[in-house]
Formats: structure tokens, C-alpha cells, sequence
């Protein structure tokens, strides 16, 4: 289970873009697919555009890098979000006439996971540190966290993000895309193919 943080200073077009392609890729499916996007702003609205803009970023997308078949169960649950979603207070952007895509913005910032499918959750933040609290819920299953963080903040909520969960710390836009040997779970998966001599 994975997701990402956005900080203020680093919401823009391009970073939607970004956020758009690890949604889309493998249709998230995968352990590195994310399923929520924390966006620090000073008031919903800021994440609220920001939402509008993944919106615009994966319909885009969706000609250039088609989804794949949804199950009905999943398709349901979709479907059960588009809907209800509103009745809380939260926004909807939603492919037309198909489940090709949603982006749902939450005003509330509990951690909530996605049915997946190309359907995400933008959640605000008046702050980063207001993020590892929400997280408790999930600490144990959390593999990738996708950063838009300047360096200058970055390196205190890294110590805090890997002391919660996290075992893959990684820049938006490559969430689904991990070097070869990374270390999947916080372990090292290539070890045990190899075999160790010792010279003495």
C-alpha cells in the first residue's frame, strides 16, 4: 500500500502529470500504487485545484495509455464513492460514462484506501507534520511514499516517515518505477540468490 505527500511549494501542472502516471501505470494493481495523496495547503481549495488538475492529467492519459478491464465488484465500489462522496462534503472528478478514472477529494484527512482501478483519494493538510499521526492505522503496510517535498523540509519528515512505516521513500512520479535492487518490504530480495565465499 503506498501513497504520497505534496507540499505547498511544490503544487503545480507538471507534478500532476506525475501524480497522474503512477496512478495510471499497472492500473494499481501493485504494492507501489498509490492510494491517496496528502496536498499541504492553506485551505481546501488549494488541494481541491489540485485534485481538478489530476483530474485533467489522467483524462489526458487515458487516450494515450488506455485502462485495462475493471471487475464489477471493484467497478461497484467506484460507483458507491461517486456517489455518496458528495453527501459528506467531498468532490468528484470522474471519467465520463466508465470508470476509466476518478479522483476523489476528501475534506477529511483520515487515511482511507482506495478501491483502486485508477481511482484516488487527494486529502488536505494545513501542515506536513499533521501526517504521521493519520498513518497509524496503516504503518505496517505502507511500501512506497511518493515525496513532493523541498529538500529544505524534506529531510526531518523522511526521518519521520520511515520511523512510521515506509519502506521505499521516492519522488513522485517514479512510485512505480523502483531501481532493481531495491528493498522490497525493507528487505534485500536479490540476497538469497546469491552465494557468498569467504577468503580467509
Amino acid at each position: 500500500m503506498s501513497f504520497g505527500i505534496i507540499s505547498r511549494e511544490n503544487i503545480s501542472k507538471n507534478l500532476s502529470k506525475k501524480v497522474a502516471m503512477d496512478i495510471a501505470l499497472y492500473d494499481q494493481q501493485g504494492c507501489l500504487s498509490p492510494h491517496l495523496y496528502y496536498v499541504e495547503s492553506d485551505g481546501a481549495n488549494t488541494a481541491l485545484d489540485f485534485a481538478e488538475q489530476v483530474a485533467e492529467s489522467l483524462q489526458i492519459l487515458s487516450k494515450k495509455l488506455p485502462k485495462g478491464l475493471c471487475d464489477e465488484s471493484t467497478a461497484s465500489q467506484i460507483q458507491q464513492l461517486r456517489g455518496t462522496l458528495p453527501l459528506k462534503g467531498g468532490t468528484v472528478f470522474e471519467s465520463l460514462n466508465n470508470t476509466d478514472w476518478t479522483v476523489l477529494f476528501d475534506p477529511s484527512p483520515e487515511f482511507t484506501l482506495s478501491p483502486l482501478s485508477r481511482c484516488v483519494w487527494i486529502k488536505s493538510v494545513g501542515d506536513l507534520s499533521e501526517i504521521p499521526p493519520l498513518l497509524s492505522s496503516v504503518r505496517n503496510d505502507i511500501q512506497a511514499i511518493g515525496i513532493a517535498i523541498p529538500k529544505t523540509r524534506a529531510d526531518a519528515m523522511i526521518e519521520n516517515l520511515s520511523i512510521i512505516g515506509g519502506c521505499r521513500i521516492c519522488p513522485i512520479g517514479k512510485m512505480q518505477r523502483p531501481p532493481l535492487n531495491w528493498m522490497h518490504d525493507g528487505k534485500k530480495r536479490l540476497l538469497p540468490l546469491l552465494r557468498f565465499v569467504n577468503w580467509e
